[in-house]
């Protein structure tokens, strides 16, 4: 039995370290599997001339009681002949004798000679009569809290199907899910591409597991594999494959199949999604070439009755995506399914490694990285795979955008994630140093991390009551206006906060963004006595050059933009006390207010829009001042 993983003992199940049970000494380890159907306690003394055949029953564990002192060796091996005949006619399960604790246990050795000639084993057990009577309930409540587990479990996989089996985050969030859950390594992958993996290193693992089980390993731990094949009756080739450092029991197993079902139909929608559109692929490249040519009507007219939304604005922006050729239509397929119907996109014809991304987006209205962050995941994802982006054009002036993209894109092929965006559209977290923005994150959030669901709720309800009206959030979480109130006036005395303050709102939604982000709890190395402040993590010199970038354009004006918008965040966004301390109408500050909207491209009545103002002025003025830290920490003694 040398290097395998042994099955869960009656004494680790019910928590009872008495109830180990061990072969007895010179006993053979050679038997038969069989179930334990019920247990015979039997007194030493009715050894003595035989047990009662009515008795022992098929599957019956017999337990001796009772030390056996009171027996010659002789006595003791005729009473056992016996009893082990007794038991092999009715195809007991085993013989169990009671062994006191730092006594030497010794058996005739004609019982375990007959024991092993019979196939009855012989074990020994520490525990008394009163631990095995509670045995059976506690094996039953154990067996309960199980189910309810597996419940638990099937609950919070169904929580993950989305309203749309196409949404492209769906299986990432499965296998993430699924990852934790198990406490594994998990992919989900098909014959010319990854479609998910936890960690993003798992593809390589795993394919190295499986190629150790053929292989001598010698010393070296193997991780314990098991691959499913999602849809097999649809030939696609997908698979779910999990690693782990130890072995998968049957429930495990139960769960990966259910999972695996659930996998399989996200797929197989997503496949049948690109069939029904694959239709409509030639009227989409015919749009996009009709753009680039800068034939706005025309291509508005061949888009009217598949997509009119995407062309409804007068400017756009562009993102080019370089994929080996033969992942390029999955590639095509995955993308459409992640931006939806928010952006056009199609191979470009010139190319076979290259696929084009159009975003309309109206002059003045805030940059939604939506688009971009899904794109730059999916290329995160993907082998030999790159983006790049353009800034803001007229519709008519595509062809410029594309240019500025693949020149993104072929200098985002040194970059570390293959990744090069505008400034305007760049995600500020992104940008923040990773490891110490979820140390700081999880100091300034703390009082809203213990666990229990109450907190998980009062935090999505924060996230989405701190961008929008309570009426508004309450809709958008289905919850009662009310509810939200109470949550977000929980949360603001958990933290110390002021959610009338705008820098406390910025801090707090800040918090809350980078801790939805971050994939495993932050830890603090030796040395770290004081988290980061948000001060430090903006001091980093990628945000001092994006904050740069956004503000350049307003920079130029003559008209004094900046000391407004600081006047107007230090006033918590209001224009009346804005206009009166800098000696402004309030018409002339509204004008400063949607120049910089033009400007930074961003959407100043959003808290989005804000944080990224507040921000970029800080990094470039060093004004207004940021929140310093949770309000909520304790004092220094």
């Amino acid at each position: 039995m040398t290097g395998q993983i042994p099955e869960a003992t009656l004494g680790a199940l019910l928590n009872t370290p008495d109830l180990e049970l061990a072969f007895a000494p010179g006993a053979s380890l050679r038997y038969r599997t069989a179930p334990v159907a019920g247990l015979l306690p039997l007194h030493p003394d009715g050894l003595r001339g035989g047990v009662a055949s009515q008795d022992l029953k098929d599957g019956f564990l017999v337990l001796i009681t009772e030390p056996l002192a009171t027996y010659t060796e002789d006595g003791l091996a005729a009473a056992m002949t016996t009893l082990l005949h007794q038991m092999s006619r009715c195809r007991c399960a085993a013989l169990v004798m009671t062994w006191s604790p730092g006594t030497a246990a010794s058996l005739p050795s004609a019982a375990t000679e007959l024991s092993a000639e019979l196939g009855v084993p012989l074990m020994l057990t520490r525990a008394g009569l009163h631990h095995w009577l509670k045995a059976f309930d506690k094996w039953l409540d154990r067996r309960t809290e199980w189910a309810e587990h597996r419940v638990e479990q099937l609950n919070a996989l169904l929580q993950h199907m989305p309203a749309r089996l196409t949404d492209s985050t769906t299986m990432q969030r499965i296998t993430e899910w699924l990852a934790a859950t198990l406490g594994a390594q998990v992919i989900v992958s098909q014959t010319n591409g990854v479609l998910a993996a936890v960690p993003a290193t798992a593809a390589a693992d795993i394919g190295q597991a499986i190629i150790s089980k053929t292989a001598d390993s010698g010393s070296r731990p193997t991780p314990h594999t098991h691959v499913i094949s999602l849809t097999p009756q649809a030939g696609s080739g997908a698979i779910l494959a999990v690693a782990r450092s130890t072995v998968l029991d049957e429930a495990d197993k139960r769960l990966l199949r259910h999972a695996a079902k659930v996998l399989g139909l996200v797929d197989q929608a997503q496949r049948d999604s690109g069939l029904v559109t694959y239709g409509s692929q030639s009227a989409y490249a015919a749009a996009m070439e009709l753009l680039l040519s800068g034939e706005v009507d025309r291509a508005r007219s061949v888009l009217a009755p598949l997509a009119p939304r995407l062309l409804c604005a007068d400017s756009a922006r562009v993102f080019v995506i370089d994929v080996t050729p033969e992942c390029r239509d999955t590639a095509v397929r995955l993308c459409t399914a992640a931006v939806a119907d928010q952006a056009l996109v199609v191979g470009d014809p010139r190319t076979p490694r290259r696929i084009l991304v159009m975003q309309s987006i109206a002059l003045g209205e805030e940059c939604d990285d939506a688009v971009a962050v899904e794109l730059a995941r999916l290329v995160n994802r993907a082998p030999d795979a790159s983006l790049g982006g353009s800034g803001l054009y007229p519709l008519s002036l595509l062809a410029d955008a594309m240019q500025e993209a693949i020149a993104a894109q072929r200098s985002a092929v040194g970059s570390p994630n293959s990744v090069a965006l505008p400034s305007q559209c760049t995600d500020l977290v992104r940008l923040l140093p990773r490891r110490e923005a979820q140390t700081w994150s999880h100091d300034l959030l703390r009082p809203l991390l213990e666990p229990g669901a109450q907190w998980c709720h009062v935090r999505k309800t924060l996230a989405v009551a701190l961008a929008y009206p309570y009426t508004v959030a309450a809709r958008r979480l289905d919850l009662h206006r009310n509810t939200v109130a109470r949550h977000v006036s929980q949360a603001a005395h958990m933290l110390s906060m002021n959610f009338n303050s705008v820098s406390d709102r910025i801090a707090t939604s800040l918090a809350l963004e980078v801790h939805a982000r971050q994939e495993q709890q932050p830890r603090i190395t030796a040395g770290e006595t004081e988290p980061p402040t948000l001060e430090s993590l903006v001091a980093a010199p990628q945000v001092g050059q994006w904050a740069a970038a956004l503000l350049a354009p307003a920079c130029a004006d003559r008209r004094q933009l900046l000391a407004t918008a600081t006047s107007w965040l230090a006033n918590d966004t209001c224009i009346e006390p804005t206009a009166r301390g800098l000696s402004l109408s309030e018409a002339t500050v509204r004008s400063h207010l949607r120049a910089l909207e033009h400007y930074t491209n961003r959407n100043l009545n959003t808290l989005s829009g804000q944080r990224d103002l507040q921000i970029a002025l800080h990094v470039h003025t060093g004004k207004p001042k940021l929140l310093h830290g949770p309000r909520n920490k304790p004092a220094s003694v």
